[in-house]
């Protein structure tokens, strides 16, 4: 396989999570997480719900920066 060419196959572990956040919090929460430094593929749905992809690794990371957050939010796995 020549170097500028991409795997069919993914070369990490990826997870999802979907989070409940009050509606007017969406965005602060996306800001949050594009600021930590966190690479968090993000769907907004209708409600307030999040839909996050990440990597594996940053699974305890990223629920810990969520659920410290001073406001409401659901995790669900």
């Amino acid at each position: 396989m020549k170097s500028n060419e991409q795997k069919d196959s993914l070369s990490r572990k990826e997870e999802t999570l979907l989070v409940e956040v009050p509606k007017d919090k969406v965005y602060f929460v996306k800001f949050v997480l594009e600021a930590a430094g966190h690479l968090t593929f993000m769907t907004i749905k209708p409600g307030g719900r999040l839909v996050l992809r990440f990597d594996a690794e940053e699974r305890e990371t990223l629920k810990n920066l969520l659920l410290n957050l001073p406001f409401d939010i659901t995790i669900k796995e």
